[in-house]
């Protein structure tokens, strides 16, 4: 993780909060604003090449329709701890 004055300098939370502002669901947001800059080599790569492949689909494809998408944490979590009950 970058230090809080690299950040501070780069306007980090400028960028977040311009990137946040384009998500198009609560989830979306919250996701863009837990993000933090990597250190790990291997993950920048990684995340570079996966936004290579996003831009590439849209440029081919079109920006894909995220409407109508739901916000399904609280079922996945009901389901979390029915499970676990059921194991016990």
């Amino acid at each position: 993780m970058m230090n809080e004055k690299s950040l501070k300098v780069l306007e980090f939370h400028k960028v977040i909060a311009m990137l946040s502002e384009m998500a198009s669901s609560p989830l979306g947001r919250e996701l863009c604003l837990a993000l933090k800059p990597s250190t790990d080599f291997s993950h920048i790569v990684q995340t570079q090449k996966e936004t290579s492949a996003a831009c590439d689909r849209i440029r081919s494809k079109g920006a894909p329709s995220f409407s109508g998408l739901r916000d399904n944490q609280a079922a996945l979590k009901r389901l979390d701890i029915g499970a676990s009950l059921s194991i016990s």
